[in-house]
């Protein structure tokens, strides 16, 4: 009876080898399939993030494209030469009522020559110069449409970005048609968008300020996410950036689902 103990200790041992190596290549299967799926996730989420970035850039060149436009337009007005700047604020009042922003228009020494949101002749306070680009020294050297960086409005006590657009006269520019543009209109066209739970989305100046986004309070913009997926798209209309940031948080509950069920497919 003493002999046949080692024996059947041997046995037991020896099919339970038997066992792990027949279940090995299953479980490595698995393995290799776990890890396709989580780069299967990973692809779709950074093709979602492409895909929400081009779409905002979009929608935001688009609404500094139409407030181009609009400029160059009435800069174009006759009255302008006439110097029949009363005629043409009244005129004029079709912009914002168009927009929801005020026209303003502006000469080379930065003094504002009237505003369609104070009756005109009323003393007006010379345009803010913000710290970065600013709108009305880079028209008035381009001779195109340009676009500023933030700044604080001194009529609306509002944070800002100025759309300015030379009114040409010969090829020569002594006054300038400009536009600001409440930050609060981007930030309206970002909330509308459907960002994803837990994804951050910024829009930058050319000083990386803030103009509008969801991100955290103390969060670096400029900074990549540690472990998560960042996409970045260049506006057209302007000298600005657009992040779409998925943080590894907010992607480690979906690999966390995927193993789970990993987990109780092996178990099972």
């Amino acid at each position: 009876m003493s002999a046949a103990a080692p024996a059947t200790t041997t046995l037991a041992r020896y099919l339970r080898r038997l066992l792990w190596l027949s279940m090995l290549p299953l479980l490595l299967l698995a393995l290799v399939l776990a890890a396709d799926a989580l780069r299967h996730v990973r692809a779709a989420d950074e093709r979602a993030a492409r895909l929400l970035a081009t779409q905002l850039a979009g929608a935001i060149d688009g609404m500094l494209r139409e407030r181009k436009l609009a400029l160059e337009v009435l800069a174009a007005s006759p009255l302008l030469d006439a110097g029949r700047l009363a005629d043409f604020q009244r005129r004029a009042q079709v912009f914002p009522r168009r927009f929801g922003s005020a026209l303003i228009l502006a000469d080379r020494q930065g003094r504002m020559l009237l505003h369609t949101g104070m009756p005109y002749g009323q003393a007006l306070p010379a345009l803010p110069r913000p710290q970065g680009r600013a709108a009305v020294p880079a028209a008035f050297a381009s001779g195109h449409a340009e676009v500023g960086d933030l700044v604080f409005g001194p009529v609306v006590r509002h944070p800002l970005v100025a759309v300015a657009v030379p009114v040409l006269r010969h090829g020569k520019a002594d006054q300038v048609l400009l536009t600001a543009i409440d930050v609060r209109a981007f930030q309206q066209r970002i909330d509308a968008a459907g960002v994803p739970q837990g994804w951050r989305v910024a829009l930058l100046d050319s000083r990386h300020e803030l103009i509008a986004g969801r991100w955290g309070p103390h969060a670096d913009a400029a900074s990549p996410g540690r472990g998560g997926t960042r996409l970045q798209a260049t506006m057209a209309e302007a000298p600005w950036q657009l992040l779409v940031d998925e943080p590894a948080a907010s992607r480690r509950g979906p690999w966390l689902a995927s193993l789970a069920a990993l987990a109780l497919a092996i178990a099972a």
